[in-house]
């Protein structure tokens, strides 16, 4: 399976290579969403919104409860069905 990968420029200037995890549309927020992880720390997962392509794009990291609960569960989700080989 090829993985994708996005590189994140941080405020100090600095960026970091990411490993996209996921990327879907929540439609009652209408709005699109990425899960991504840290190469360097593969157990450290973020999430965050963005508008248009996402190779090009702002991630809005400043997300409400609601909708950061709605994405944990699209996460737990995800990482049951690999656990049980259904995401290959």
């Amino acid at each position: 399976m090829n993985k994708d990968y996005i590189d994140i420029y941080k405020k100090d200037g600095t960026t970091e290579k990411m490993e996209v995890v996921a990327t879907f549309d929540i439609e009652k927020y209408k709005s699109h969403y990425i899960i991504y992880k840290s190469i360097e720390d593969k157990n450290k997962y973020y999430a965050a919104s963005y508008t248009g392509d996402i190779k090009n794009s702002y991630l809005n990291t400043n997300l409400t409860d609601e909708e950061k609960k709605d994405i944990l569960e699209i996460f737990n989700s995800l990482n049951e069905s690999r656990l049980n080989n259904d995401w290959i």
